[in-house]
């Protein structure tokens, strides 16, 4: 299983969120940790400035931006609407 490493920045984001949000969220993570390809994720490469990293979706307005790390690490960085993708 993958374990999860989350930005300050990611905790600040999701703690702005309302309760059915942030369980909706932590719904998808346990998902991403047993599969990151899963189909309801639409895990993807975003482009621009953000290339170099990955994405999925929470619902349709919520995104979360992470990328890979060392042996089963992914850090997770931002989480929000598409504006996360600025």
């Amino acid at each position: 299983m993958l374990n999860i490493v989350f930005s300050e920045k990611f905790i600040s984001q999701f703690e702005s969120f309302d309760l059915k949000t942030q369980k909706l969220t932590q719904k998808k993570i346990d998902i991403f940790k047993a599969n990151p390809k899963h189909s309801s994720l639409k895990t993807h490469k975003p482009g621009g400035a953000l290339a170099n990293y990955f994405s999925f979706s929470v619902d349709y307005k919520t995104r979360i931006v992470f990328e890979y790390g060392k042996k089963d690490t992914v850090h997770f960085l931002k989480i929000g609407s598409h504006d996360v993708y600025k």
